[in-house]
């Protein structure tokens, strides 16, 4: 069957073809979509024409073809139909009449022999189901078992599937979390397919530092302590470490030391030297990728930090590191085709992600009817989804960005007269009037930034109101006990952690804009779109993306432009010249 993927508006849904099959199934076998079309070919309802448009958009929903769409799935995932249709645009009307439909869709299937899935499950699912009840996944159960005789015959798109569906109105994580325990009850009772990545490295097997010998936990201290020192002597020039950066090396040697200890049964090893050994290393890296399925990519970034550190330090200067360099060049790493591939799957058009604020604030009614303290919290959500779309920063500045203390990052004040800021046209006009104006600017260090260099700049007008009103009317009921002066607060009113600003976005780009986009995300589609429609703009992207030149901009974000990309560019050039030369 072929269906046809609605574009967002709110217009009726292009009807589907009829079934290419021409005998009407008996009233017994009508289970799917599908089969519903092939009986009203010949027994046609009134409203035949609306509910093809409904038949269309639920298979854009449900992301599948019409006759693997079964009337049992349209009837457990009907809840979240409405969220998708408001994700997309849809005016109330048309939302309405639409689940109206979906309604009468299912009244129809009924008088052509169709009955609801009962709370029975088949008997090879009932050993599972027993003990999904106690782990609170009994729901995704009896969905899995509408579409598979078998637990065995579970495919990871089934699940996936349902994650997308209920996720729609519900939080992501939690959502994903009940299908991963579902998968540890599949994987307990014998499945024998691919389990998922998430599933491969619930075992942790790192030690953690305070729990090393003595005499190697002191050895790794003081490496930390000399790469993030600002002053060593006998340190190269360059090589100092973010406070950030020096977790990541303590994480790489915690794993290497705990993979040595509990995966090879190694003892004894009392210093680095002892355990940065050609064939310990070799074999974790093995094991990393056949086993937990880590990509070679994060074992290069994680291990290169130990490589550079124990080059660096004259300390480790006889030990033998040749063998370090060409182990981590030869992991296998993704071709950077299928990387844009994957990337491109999680993508969301700038001008979808820009109606997400709108959304969220329209929320703000009801909100309100559950106390002050969810409409601040709405009022933060929507101030985020705005900031990423303005300043797609880094997770981390976002997240820290201190609007006091000694050094804020945020403040209000005059500009200094020598800065090197630039100003709107806006600025300098509201200077001239009021030489004692005071603006709103962002500032951050050499050591607050990755790449590290000093940023600072004026906040762009288009943030200041919903800022300000955040601030002067919504931040304060989220402050619990001490204030930590970060912008943004959790439900906690502790500083938003990497995992809960992550699972906040997913959320809100899932719900309101039908895909899960993850906050570093938003810098790959903000420099797309502006590449897109402008392609001098590098240099002005690599510094609103704080990287240290334009080439990387280029490297990084520019992969997504092919030679179509230069065809349709020469296309609009030229209707620009016929354009000009009438």
């Amino acid at each position: 069957m072929k269906t046809q993927v609605l574009p967002f508006g709110t217009q009726i849904a292009v009807d589907i073809l009829d079934s290419s099959l021409n005998s009407t199934p008996e009233a017994q076998s009508v289970k799917t979509l599908d089969n519903l079309l092939q009986v009203w070919a010949t027994n046609p309802p009134r409203e035949l024409r609306m509910l093809r448009s409904t038949c269309s958009l639920l298979a854009t929903y449900l992301d599948s073809p019409l006759d693997q769409i079964l009337l049992d799935s349209v009837e457990t995932s009907r809840d979240g139909f409405r969220k998708f249709l408001e994700a997309r645009k849809y005016q109330e009307n048309s939302i309405r009449t639409y689940v109206n439909h979906v309604r009468i869709l299912l009244q129809s299937a009924s008088k052509f022999g169709w009955e609801p899935a009962a709370d029975e499950v088949p008997e090879a699912w009932r050993d599972v189901l027993a003990i999904a009840a106690g782990k609170k996944c009994a729901h995704l159960v009896k969905y899995l078992a509408r579409l598979r005789a078998t637990p065995n015959e579970v495919q990871g798109n089934d699940v996936d599937q349902w994650v997308l569906q209920t996720a729609q109105g519900h939080d992501f994580n939690r959502t994903r979390a009940t299908s991963l325990r579902l998968w540890g009850i599949l994987r307990d009772c014998g499945y024998p397919g691919q389990l998922p990545t998430a599933l491969l490295r619930q075992n942790s097997y790192g030690v953690p530092l305070a729990q090393f010998p003595l005499d190697l936990r002191r050895e790794v201290t003081e490496l930390l302590q000399w790469k993030q020192a600002e002053s060593v002597y006998d340190r190269p020039k360059g090589a100092r470490q973010r406070p950030v950066t020096g977790i990541r090396l303590q994480h790489a040697i915690s794993a290497l030391f705990g993979y040595a200890v509990n995966v090879r049964g190694e003892s004894g090893i009392t210093s680095l030297s002892q355990l940065v050994q050609h064939q310990i290393v070799g074999t974790y890296t093995d094991w990393c990728i056949n086993k937990r399925k880590v990509t070679g990519e994060t074992l290069q970034r994680n291990l290169r930090l130990l490589s550079a550190a124990m080059h660096q330090r004259p300390l480790y200067k006889n030990l033998d590191l040749s063998w370090f360099k060409p182990l981590l060049d030869g992991l296998p790493t993704m071709r950077k085709s299928e990387s844009r591939r994957r990337k491109a799957e999680r993508f969301l058009e700038y001008k979808v992600l820009e109606l997400i604020p709108v959304k969220i604030r329209a929320g703000r009614a009801g909100s309100e009817k559950k106390g002050t303290v969810q409409l601040a919290l709405l009022v933060m959500k929507e101030l985020v989804m705005r900031w990423l779309l303005v300043l797609p920063w880094r997770q981390r500045n976002i997240r820290e960005m201190r609007i006091g203390g000694s050094m804020p990052n945020l403040f209000k004040g005059k500009i200094p007269p020598f800065s090197e800021i630039e100003k709107p046209d806006w600025v300098g006009q509201e200077e001239q009037k009021n030489p004692d104006a005071e603006f709103w600017q962002f500032h951050f260090s050499c050591d607050e930034t990755k790449t590290g260099i000093e940023v600072e700049a004026l906040v762009p007008r288009q943030l200041l109101q919903p800022l300000e009103e955040y601030l002067n009317k919504f931040r304060g009921h989220l402050i619990h006990g001490i204030d930590p002066q970060t912008l943004f607060l959790n439900r906690a009113g502790k500083p938003m952690t990497c995992n809960q600003v992550t699972q906040l976005v997913s959320t809100l780009t899932l719900r309101h804009g039908g895909r899960r986009v993850t906050p570093h995300l938003f810098r790959d589609i903000v420099a797309y779109t502006r590449l897109k429609e402008n392609r001098k703009e590098t240099l002005a992207l690599s510094k609103l993306l704080w990287h240290a030149n334009d080439h990387e901009v280029v490297e990084t974000y520019g992969g997504r432009f092919n030679e179509s990309s230069g065809v349709c560019a020469m296309e609009s050039w030229l209707d620009e010249r016929e354009a000009k030369s009438k």
